[in-house]
């Protein structure tokens, strides 16, 4: 692939996988608009990518540290991208999908809960493991319920963010 020097991006796979992502979105764009793209323009979209993805990296790991946090959040990326109006906007998309997911979720999960009947748990039969339970012939282990509670947390935290930047 194409030999661009970056200090951030360490995996190797990673940077090869990305530069052929730019590759290919730079060709299918350049087809559509009916543009040919120099080999050596191609290796330069591809390291200017390259480095902004870096850069954006740090900047998003600086915020979530500045608010004394060891994790990112979509608010530290929002905060990150707050001058780039197309950016923002795409992220803002990105999280009312979250949003609208998490609702359907919640709607699905509440309308199990209202009708008893749909649901129907076995107990468990001699010699199988306690950790499953068969609920309509799947097998949900212990904690599985939580990280579902868990994913559902992160996607109304998108909820709140999205009504706090578009406010």
């Amino acid at each position: 692939m194409m030999d661009v020097e970056t200090e951030f991006c360490v995996d190797e796979n990673l940077r090869e996988r990305i530069m052929l992502a730019v590759v290919k979105t730079v060709e299918e764009e350049a087809q559509g608009l009916h543009l040919t793209i120099a080999p050596n323009a191609m290796t330069a979209i591809g390291a200017i990518t390259l480095k902004f993805l870096e850069q954006l990296a740090r900047d998003v790991e600086m915020f979530a540290q500045h608010a004394g946090r060891k994790s990112v959040n979509m608010e530290d990326v929002l905060l990150t991208v707050r001058r780039n109006p197309s950016v923002v906007a795409n992220l803002m998309s990105v999280i009312e999908e979250l949003a609208s997911a998490s609702k359907k979720i919640q709607a699905e999960k509440l309308k199990k809960k209202q009708d008893p009947e749909e649901l129907h748990v076995e107990k468990p039969k001699k010699g199988r493991k306690k950790d499953t339970d068969s609920v309509q012939g799947r097998k949900l282990k212990k904690g599985q319920d939580d990280l579902q509670a868990e994913k559902m947390l992160e996607f109304d935290e998108g909820e709140r963010l999205r009504k706090k930047f578009m406010a």
